[in-house]
Formats: structure tokens, C-alpha cells, sequence
């Protein structure tokens, strides 16, 4: 639920640009990593077919985020409504944006999925702390550049800022992140009941 919720909610908060250092920047890459450090828990804990389970549901709400977005904004409003117009800047990029979105989250996690699964089949002794780090690093690397072009082009300010200081604050999220990945294995090597059951068929 919170990796699905992580994904929805960076979609709606990266038309937010702020200055960071003096350089352009949107509000939103600390949710996308989030995400990203869920996905790889679940891998590491409940196995691939699990992971790739929450991947189709992530892109089934994103789809339905956007479908009840765009309803939303067909209902007229009253001579006493102040919200429309604040609605309507908010969302009328959504479906641009999903799109891109789901296109880009589909080919970064893809990346992250089998370079994880590579690193943990043939390097499982190195720390799952270092094997998340070096995969979310280059899907990351991926996302941040495709998801800027296809997504914000034309929509933000200094497009080449945006990538740069994006892919800083991934990296630096992904540094700070690994502090709870190695909480995790901690936990899960001293109490099991910190894994509840999780049921997911192999994919087609």
C-alpha cells in the first residue's frame, strides 16, 4: 500500500519546482525513491513474483488515479466554487504525466527488478543494503532522464537542472535509505513474525 501510494503521490507533487542550491528543482524524487527501497524489500523478503505483483498493481492505480483526476475536473462548478481553478492546475497534466510515468516507471523498475535478481543470485553474500544502493542508483539514473523529458518538458523551467539536482537528491535519498535496509535484515534475522505472509502467483 505504501509503495502504491508513493507512486501516486510523486506524480501529483512533481509539477512543484523549488530552488535547491540555487538550481531548479521539482518536490517530488524523495517519494519516487521510497517506492523504489519498497520494491527491493519485497523482492529480498517475499521473492520475485511478489515484487512483480506490485509493480502491475502500481500501474493499475496510477491508471485509475488519472481516470478519477480527469472526472473530477468535468464536473462543473458553482458561482460559489474557489477550488476548480486550483483543481484544474493541479491536474491538468496528469494524464501527460502518467503516461510518461507509467511508461518510464515500467522500463526503470524493469532495470531495477532484474539487476536486483541478478546481483542477489550471484553476489547474495554482498549486504542488501549495497545491492539496493547500486540498483536504485542506475534505475534511477534511467527514470530521472526519460521521466524529465517525456514528462516536464515544456512544463518546468531549466530542464537540464531538473535532471541534475533530481538525480542528486535521488542519490543522496538512497544513501540516507540504506540505514533502513540495513534495519530490515537486522529485524528479519532476529524476529520472524516480522514477515507476514504474502501469497502471489507466479506471472504469466
Amino acid at each position: 500500500a505504501l509503495i502504491v501510494l508513493l507512486s501516486v503521490v510523486s506524480n501529483i507533487f512533481v509539477l512543484k519546482q523549488i530552488s535547491l542550491l540555487g538550481l531548479n528543482a521539482t518536490a517530488a524524487d524523495a517519494y519516487t525513491i521510497g517506492a523504489v527501497i519498497g520494491l527491493n524489500l519485497m523482492q529480498e523478503y517475499y521473492g520475485k513474483p511478489a515484487a512483480y505483483q506490485i509493480i502491475r498493481i502500481t500501474i493499475s492505480m496510477m491508471v485509475f488515479y488519472t481516470i478519477i483526476s480527469q472526472i473530477h475536473l468535468w464536473y462543473a462548478p458553482t458561482t460559489f466554487d474557489t477550488a476548480h481553478d486550483h483543481y484544474a492546475a493541479l491536474l491538468y497534466a496528469t494524464p501527460r504525466i502518467t503516461i510518461a510515468s507509467l511508461s518510464v516507471y515500467w522500463i526503470a523498475q524493469t532495470v531495477d527488478y532484474y539487476l536486483f535478481s541478478l546481483l542477489k543470485h550471484h553476489y547474495n553474500k554482498i549486504h542488501i543494503a549495497i545491492r539496493s544502493a547500486l540498483c536504485t542508483s542506475i534505475s534511477q539514473a534511467v527514470d530521472t532522464i526519460l521521466f524529465s523529458l517525456f514528462g516536464l518538458y515544456g512544463m518546468v523551467n531549466n530542464i537540464s537542472q531538473i535532471i541534475i539536482i533530481s538525480y542528486v537528491i535521488k542519490l543522496t535519498s538512497i544513501l540516507f535509505s540504506n540505514s533502513i535496509l540495513g534495519f530490515s535484515s537486522w529485524c528479519i534475522a532476529r524476529k520472524s513474525y516480522f514477515l507476514p505472509p504474502f501469497n502471489a502467483s507466479e506471472p504469466q
